[in-house]
């Protein structure tokens, strides 16, 4: 087994070691609500479950991120007031006490896709809020200026829990690509650090969830006020519900604890190496002429492949070291047919690594395939032939 492969197997044990790391999340100890927006706005809690409405034009629709099914949509597009906007929302006014532990704690997050780029914010575009006209709860939100903001408003309003969301370098706050956004506080009112805000892109790699600012909650959220829990926008109604997330929202999961970073970061969600090969793995009978094809990683921007007889030269070839297999490199195509026809009746495996854009580094070495060529002749039995 190559190096490569060595490595891959040992990341993927020590991911799959951390369960409440990836995405689809499920439900685990500490999860008090949970919701995939596969088509509805159910929680897939099953105890003291609190399902939503898709409201004022809200949808469950295509979540664009490969294995998350669909996402909600809150999209509207302008600065639109006096009016309610798309969310998903409680039907009825909900105390804070179904929303954090016994001690206070809790973590909001969520997966999030904009569709507008930093600058051309048209509102306060809110992720998970508790709130109402009477009845005042939380903001969890991205502000127009381009802030990522915690507000506390229970009690006496607490507003200054907010840090700028990345303008560059792999978290960059960008249109049309998903991010992984949460607020989580430790239940130790008025400590330093005890409420953190993170922002981390999908694409990024990154192997948990990234910090952007540590804050001090001077106090709990306060568990007996009742107001209205809603996704996706804020809960007042006066002038309208008007601070939707201007984009798509999946994965929204709320706990009674304050995760930990690696407990957070969605991973198994993109799929970064070549999957579903044509022929499939194993098949017989393939013709001489078959063209080679598969599904192409989320990032990869050309596809390294390898194609020999010998199975120990296709698992270990590199580009560096090619073993003779290395049958085309660089290229930007899914598909690949043989320069030569194939051997009839010889066995074939073949591989094929993923070469990633710049903006999301790294070779995915794939697994080796196999199949078989049709055979020279095909035999004839239980015939019987009369001169």
């Amino acid at each position: 087994m190559s190096k490569a492969k060595v490595l891959l197997t040992v990341c993927l044990v020590a991911a799959m070691s951390q369960v409440g790391a990836s995405v689809p999340y499920s439900v685990d100890p500490h999860t008090l609500h949970l919701y995939h927006f596969d088509g509805d706005a159910t929680d897939s809690m099953t105890t003291s479950p609190i399902d939503l409405v898709l409201d004022s034009g809200a949808t469950a629709t295509d979540a664009k991120v490969p294995g998350l099914g669909q996402a909600l949509y809150t999209y509207e597009g302008t600065s639109a007031t006096g009016t309610n906007l798309p969310s998903a929302m409680a039907a009825a006014e909900t105390p804070i006490s179904n929303f954090v532990g016994a001690d206070g704690a809790f973590t909001f997050e969520a997966l999030v896709c904009p569709a507008f780029d930093l600058g051309s914010l048209p509102n306060h575009m809110q992720i998970i809020s508790g709130d109402h006209d009477a009845a005042r709860g939380w903001h969890f939100r991205v502000d127009s200026a381009g802030n990522l903001v915690f507000t506390k408003l229970t009690g006496t309003i607490q507003d200054d829990m907010r840090t700028p969301v990345p303008s560059s370098g792999p978290h960059a706050f960008a249109a049309n690509k998903w991010f992984h956004a949460a607020v989580t506080y430790n239940g130790q009112a008025n400590t330093d650090g005890n409420l953190k805000l993170y922002w981390t892109a999908l694409d990024s790699g990154a192997a948990e969830a990234v910090l952007l600012g540590s804050f001090n909650l001077t106090a709990d959220l306060d568990p007996g006020i009742a107001p209205s829990f809603v996704i996706g926008n804020e809960g007042r109604s006066g002038n309208g519900r008007t601070e939707n997330w201007e984009g798509w929202i999946d994965e929204v999961r709320i706990s009674d604890v304050a995760r930990s970073a690696s407990e957070m970061i969605p991973r198994v969600v993109l799929p970064t190496a070549a999957s579903a090969p044509v022929p499939a793995d194993g098949a017989v009978d393939v013709p001489r002429d078959q063209v080679l094809a598969w599904k192409p990683g989320v990032f990869a921007a050309t596809h390294d492949v390898y194609l020999g007889t010998t199975l120990d030269d296709v698992t270990n070839a590199s580009t560096t070291d090619p073993l003779g297999v290395l049958v085309s490199e660089g290229q930007d195509t899914t598909t690949y047919e043989p320069v030569n026809p194939l051997a009839l009746g010889q066995t074939y495996y073949w591989r094929i690594d993923e070469v990633n854009a710049p903006s999301n580094p790294g070779l995915y070495e794939g697994e080796v395939w196999s199949f078989e060529v049709e055979p020279v002749a095909y035999p004839v039995e239980n015939i019987t032939v009369t001169a």
